[in-house]
């Protein structure tokens, strides 16, 4: 079997995201103090940040979403509630959804793979990894497929490898020789 990732494997994760965080910049453009070429890294440092502490169980799916508008904002003298960063973070969500987009070579190399079992090995909260999936229109491509917070273990420990290979009906030791 062969497994893919989802985020800058299959999506074009950074140019989806640098086009959602820049509109949802644009949004809030009267209120906060960034310019694009300062937001854009300051947006993947804070997203980084908060998605690590996810994966490694410290804080919920949603609440790395709430983390992350409220530091944006923290930064131009505003605070959120619960309510507020759900609103606003739904902004960029929106965005990001409209812009899903594939990288041009991954249709090419799923078609010449058709006749091979292919799976996904993804990090994140399973509905969202599903549901881009779905957007991107890949996801029956794929027969197995294992995400970390319903696998209870995030990349890169063995433990998920391990679990994609059970559902595969293979050893890890058998996936391990196709690299």
């Amino acid at each position: 079997m062969i497994f893919f990732d989802i985020d800058n494997t299959l999506l074009d994760y950074s140019t989806t995201g640098n086009t959602a965080a820049l509109y949802f910049l644009d949004q809030f453009k009267q209120i906060l103090p960034y310019s694009a070429e300062t937001f854009l890294p300051l947006w993947s440092q804070i997203t980084e940040k908060y998605y690590d502490q996810f994966l490694m169980g410290q804080i919920s799916f949603v609440e790395q979403r709430r983390c992350r508008v409220r530091d944006v904002f923290a930064g131009a003298g505003i605070s959120l509630g619960d309510e507020e960063a759900d609103c606003t973070i739904q902004i960029y969500l929106d965005a990001f959804e409209v812009n899903t987009t594939l990288f041009g070579d991954v249709l090419p190399v799923l078609d010449a793979l058709k006749n091979e079992r292919l799976g996904i090995i993804s990090n994140g909260e399973p509905g969202h990894q599903r549901h881009k999936m779905d957007r991107l229109g890949v996801r029956d491509r794929f027969e197995v497929i294992a995400i970390s917070d319903e696998v209870g273990t995030a990349k890169p420990d063995q433990a998920i490898f391990h679990w994609a290979a059970s559902h595969a009906g293979e050893s890890l030791e058998e996936m391990c020789s196709y690299w």
